[in-house]
Formats: C-alpha cells, structure tokens, sequence
C-alpha cells in the first residue's frame, strides 16, 4: 500500500478522535514508541516454543504482545490469532508504531 493511502486511513482516526496512542494501547496494551523497531508476528506460536528467546508478557487481550531479548537484543513479538485479516490489523496498528521490520512466522 503506497505511503498516501496509508495515511489516509490513520488520519480517517482523527475524525473520530482516535488517536494512534489509543489504537496501539487498545491492541498492544503499550504506548506505539514501546514496540521495538523489529517484530515478530505469530498467529499461532508463542515466544516459549524458542528456548533462546527471553520473553515478558506486556499484553493480552485482542492480541499478545511480549518484549523479548536474545542475545542482548530486544524486539517485539506479537501473537495475532489465525487468519489473514487479523494479522493485516496488527499490522496496520504497527504503522502507529516505530517498526522497521517485521518477521511473519
């Protein structure tokens, strides 16, 4: 989706006063500048099924969110649930967010 577009709908939230804070909190349970510049999106799988990985549970309610380190480097990880509407949600909210990367597992 090109740039424009996509700002089209995030400003479509302003009409309505939803703010990108409230969206990224709603879905997240975090402020947007608490996602990490990396994430992760599971559907299915949760960080544990990684031995390596060091993960804290920052939220979980639409969707699961933890902070993980590994190696000395954080990233998000975020357990959308099956289906490729609810993953493009999470990752339409990631555009409120810092993210750079995403990793589909």
């Amino acid at each position: 989706m090109k740039d424009r577009e996509y700002e089209f709908l995030l400003n479509s939230y302003d009409k309505h006063n939803v703010t990108r804070e409230n969206i990224c909190n709603f879905y997240f349970g975090c402020e947007p500048q608490n996602i990490k510049e990396t994430v992760v999106i599971a559907p299915w799988w949760e960080p544990d099924i990684f031995p390596e990985f060091i993960p804290e549970l920052i939220h979980s309610a639409m969707f699961k969110h933890w902070q993980v380190s590994l190696n000395e480097k954080k990233f998000s990880y975020i357990k959308t649930g099956i289906g490729a509407s609810v993953c493009a949600d999470a990752v339409l909210v990631l555009g409120c967010t810092d993210c750079k990367n995403i990793i589909f597992i």
